[in-house]
């Protein structure tokens, strides 16, 4: 009924293909005759991918593949990995969702349904010296599984059904369905039975997931690790319970419904300007601005939205689209940061609260997966940025650069879609993103070790140990008095052990792929960052393929939040190289597009 996980995400990361040609582990390769490769390795080390393949069309053995996530067949790097093993591969698994990625990386008709799909990819020519065909399985959760072989009609076979109440563990259960269809086939066995055998390890695990316990038998000896789980687990509920008591201001600020009731939407969201730099609002201001709830298609949750469109200009330069940071919302650094680049600079812009922050639905700072948070983002910036916002000023201008601006755990994020989807943005600004996190903010790593363990059991519980973030966040001190009194609807407990997990699932992602950066960017980061690591921001530089059209700019003495709450020139400094930068990406986009 939750997702749980007890596993080190960034483990994959750390392989390397000579653990492939160690001895003992090539001997096994050599002699398998079946080889199965998660599609995580594809992001990880295409180099052993490769090696192992190849040995098994020399060998004869099965060469098997587990799609396992849409983004394995969006990177263009990951992507052309995935194309260039398909005729190895004799056995390719994989879910609905994922079926239809790969279908649309190979560019195949948009309105095929699962069963087709599943047809045309069994077609697909297989390497010299594979004789035998493609089996293609494609699971769809509670509902039917499909199998394609090469040369033969499409079969569907059922999954034994579940009643939710009786769900316990959701996670893994793709992995349990393919070890148990593996099993099969090295027994020999008939699609039928190897899909009822998959059926049978995908039901063993969702009802008895401990059934497969990586500590073994539970004996005398190991009593201490049940003892241990179950005074951890009664400390989360203790400390669950002083929480809901003794801070009532966070708790009703829970769910989004909560915290609009309690700091309703006002245009004027930030009381003051920034020092200096801009006029207070007023009705003479040169500002034109909307605000509203949309929902998500796919999930049903209320996104707060806010859209600011320039004065006095035939059509704005472009469009940008702002991104928060952990714990914040749009309603205060980010407002400021949107009237800038629209009253200065010309740039209509769109700010959202992202799910489980500010005035939008969602458990408040709460991050399931990271994947799944970029998705929602995504899906938003589909529907309603570029589907609804974007095409209203198509009447003044009939393409507008495209920008995604983020800060922190925002920038984190527009990484991510960038890394993810390459064509969504022109260019994106990243203000101290979330890169890297730096040693200092992690947990000691037995600590760390237990939170994995504990976000099993409570994912939601906000009680991960950290530094206060306030106080490190700005470069003057009495930022934080300030952003205490007025910024009303931050965050401010202590992270979720989900949330923590999946923020380090994000910026692992973002760092082993730099390469994968082909969106020109600007990075702009305080040089004495303690929250997000500035040193990254120079290797994404020196590692990315757009070098000649992207710029990083440290700020000697500057913290995490470089746009305000310190000296006007400061920011001033940090808003120039910002200007100047998407000024020439524009005039460089426009070029381009006129070139077509």
């Amino acid at each position: 009924q939750q997702r749980s996980l007890v596993a080190n995400l960034s483990a994959a990361i750390k392989y390397d293909h000579t653990h492939v040609l160690d001895p003992e582990n090539w001997k096994l390769i050599q002699h398998a005759r079946v080889v199965y490769s998660a599609g995580f390795f594809v992001a990880v080390s295409p180099k052993a991918i490769e090696m192992v393949s190849d040995k098994c069309v020399e060998t004869g053995a099965l060469y098997c593949m587990n799609v396992a996530a849409n983004y394995i067949v969006e990177v263009p790097d990951f992507k052309k990995v995935v194309l260039e093993t398909l005729p190895k591969i004799d056995i390719l698994f994989g879910n609905e969702i994922e079926a239809k990625a790969l279908a649309k990386a190979l560019e195949w008709d948009a309105d095929m349904s699962v069963p087709e799909i599943a047809v045309k990819l069994a077609e697909l020519p297989m390497a010299e010296g594979k004789n035998r065909g493609r089996k293609v399985v494609i699971t769809q959760g509670p509902l039917e599984t499909y199998i394609a072989n090469t040369g033969r009609p499409v079969a569907a076979y059922d999954i034994i059904s579940i009643e939710d109440k009786d769900i316990v563990d959701t996670n893994a259960a793709g992995d349990a369905y393919v070890g148990g269809f593996l099993a099969g086939i090295l027994k020999n066995c008939d699609d039928q039975m190897c899909a009822a055998a998959g059926a049978y390890a995908a039901w063993e695990h969702f009802l008895f997931p401990t059934s497969m316990s990586i500590f073994g038998e539970v004996t005398s000896d190991s009593t201490w690790l049940i003892a241990i789980a179950v005074l951890l687990g009664l400390a989360v509920l203790i400390e669950q319970v002083l929480y809901d008591t003794f801070y009532k201001k966070i708790a009703n600020y829970r769910t989004g419904e909560m915290r609009r009731k309690i700091v309703p939407a006002k245009f004027n969201a930030h009381p003051h300007a920034l020092q200096g730099l801009l006029p207070e609002l007023s009705s003479a201001s040169p500002l034109k601005g909307t605000a509203g709830l949309y929902s998500l298609k796919s999930t049903g949750d209320k996104i707060f939205w806010e859209t600011f469109v320039p004065t006095g200009v035939a059509h704005p330069k472009g469009v940008i689209v702002l991104c928060h940071g952990y714990a914040d919302h749009s309603g205060f650094h980010m407002f400021n940061d949107a009237r800038m680049f629209c009253e200065k600079e010309k740039y209509a812009c769109v700010l959202f609260d992202q799910v489980g922050s500010g005035r939008s639905d969602g458990l408040q700072a709460y991050v399931d997966d990271w994947f799944k948070y970029c998705q929602l983002a995504k899906e938003f910036i589909d529907e309603f940025v570029l589907g609804s916002f974007v095409p209203s000023l198509a009447e003044r201008s009939q393409h507008l650069p495209f920008y995604g601006y983020g800060h922190s755990m925002g920038g984190g994020l527009v990484a991510s879609l960038s890394i993810l989807h390459p064509t969504l943005f022109d260019g994106i600004i990243l203000q101290s993103p979330m890169l890297k996190i730096p040693q200092s903010m992690h947990p000691s790593w037995i600590v760390e070790e237990l939170l994995r363990g504990l976000a099993r059991v409570a994912p939601k519980a906000p009680i991960v140990p950290t530094k206060n973030l306030g106080e490190v966040m700005y470069h003057h001190k009495d930022a934080v008095h300030y952003s205490a009194k007025y910024n009303l609807l931050v965050y401010r407990g202590k992270p979720r052990l989900r949330t923590a997990l999946s923020l380090l699932q994000g910026q692992d992602f973002v760092s082993a792929n730099f390469k994968s950066v082909t969106t020109p960017f600007i990075v702009c980061h305080g040089a004495a960052d303690e929250i997000t690591d500035p040193h990254a921001d120079v290797e994404l530089y020196n590692e990315s393929p757009v070098q000649s059209k992207s710029r990083v700019c440290l700020y000697p003495g500057l913290r995490h939040y470089i746009t305000g709450m310190q000296e006007p020139e400061e920011t001033q400094k940090v808003f120039n190289d910002m200007f100047d930068w998407i000024d020439n990406r524009t005039e460089e986009v426009n070029k381009e597009n006129k070139q077509e």
